[in-house]
């Protein structure tokens, strides 16, 4: 019994961020994206012990990138200077 299991992973989300007043700073809104990509693949064979029992070994790999895109903030009543990366 042998197999073998691939997969590829994408994903993009956005995240809304919220920055607190620490020191003289000022408080602020803003959002980016964050992105991630990833590959995984399986391979594993099993062995018939007896009637009830199989034994599978198996060997994985995966690999994930992942990174955040520009952030931006919004300016408002209580923000003079937002940021934008």
């Amino acid at each position: 019994m042998g197999g073998k299991i691939g997969c590829r992973i994408c994903h993009n989300k956005p995240a809304a961020l919220t920055r607190p007043v620490i020191g003289v700073s000022e408080a602020g809104t803003g959002s980016t994206s964050l992105n991630t990509q990833g590959v995984v693949g399986v391979l594993k064979y099993g062995f018939q012990i007896g009637n009830k029992s199989l034994l599978a070994p198996y060997a994985g790999m995966r690999y994930v990138v992942g990174g955040m895109g520009g952030y931006a903030a919004a300016q408002t009543s209580t923000v003079s200077k937002p940021i934008n990366l």
